[in-house]
């Protein structure tokens, strides 16, 4: 959807699946993918490379994560 002059391209899935292939090139990411120590394999150095490879200068990435006690 376009937010003003803001395209946004919201893909559910897992990561490591969802960007082989993918051919758009991102300003800013978001990846909602828990904690490194939960969840390692969505924060692998392979996974990072296919996030660089759609990235355009001056990308933004961010995650969010929380626990519940």
């Amino acid at each position: 959807f376009t937010l003003g002059a803001v395209r946004v391209n919201v893909v559910q899935g897992d990561a490591r699946a969802t960007l082989q292939g993918w051919q758009v090139q991102a300003n800013a990411w978001y990846l909602d993918g828990f904690s490194p120590a939960k969840n390692p394999e969505l924060w692998g150095a392979d996974l990072m490379a296919e996030v660089a490879n759609n990235e355009r200068l001056r990308n933004f990435l961010s995650r969010f994560s929380a626990t519940a006690h």
